[in-house]
């Protein structure tokens, strides 16, 4: 039980700051810090994409990993109902316009697959076990990843979809822009494992 509330508030802090800050500084210092506060508990993935790339690499089972990411969806839903009682407005984010679906499709499955191989590398693989560099790896990591700009992440897509709905302050309503922003990262989290796998063949 622990792990699933690390889940949801992890990604609950993760969001609050993309929303509330965006400043891609900000936001890989706060996720550099959540890794430390989370990964012994619940491996700290924050991302349905991240946890997708853990199931396809058999370090999370299918129940535990829906379960994930049901608690990482409930956690940006809710960090996104706060920016909007606090603001009034709602998250658009760095989101590419529906007229360009292609590059918006292409960039997050290329970012995301960085991210998830990252993680899959300092993270999950044996290689750092037992090291404490995975937090500041990942951290720099993703600043660099969101200056570039992208979600790379469906909880934060899906919560902002949600919330705008219900607000009436529509966001990713087009079918393009979901497969942009929900379906590439986790195509690119099923590519990065096996790409993974492939370039580290002894890592179990």
């Amino acid at each position: 039980m622990r792990a699933y509330v690390m889940e949801l508030l992890g990604t609950f802090l993760l969001t609050f700051f993309i929303a509330f800050s965006g400043e891609p500084t900000v936001v890989g210092l706060v996720l550099m810090a959540l890794v430390y506060l989370g990964i012994h508990i619940s491996g700290a993935h924050y991302n349905p994409a991240v946890t997708t790339a853990a199931f396809v690499r058999g370090k999370i089972d299918l129940q535990r990993g829906l379960t994930y990411v049901g608690m990482q969806f409930a956690g940006a839903s809710a960090a996104f109902w706060v920016y909007n009682m606090v603001t009034g407005n709602m998250w658009g984010g760095d989101l590419m316009p529906s007229d360009a679906p292609a590059v918006a499709f292409g960039m997050e499955v290329l970012l995301t697959s960085i991210l998830c191989l990252v993680i899959l590398t300092v993270g999950m693989g044996s290689r750092y076990r037992g090291g404490m560099v995975h937090g500041l790896v990942i951290g720099f990591t993703f600043v660099a990843l969101v200056g570039i700009g992208g979600v790379m992440n469906p909880a934060i897509a899906a919560g902002a979809i949600l919330e705008g709905s219900l607000i009436g302050m529509p966001v990713l309503q087009d079918i393009p822009s979901l497969f942009s922003y929900i379906v590439a990262p986790l195509v690119a989290a099923v590519g990065s494992a096996y790409l993974y796998q492939y370039l580290n063949p002894d890592d179990r």
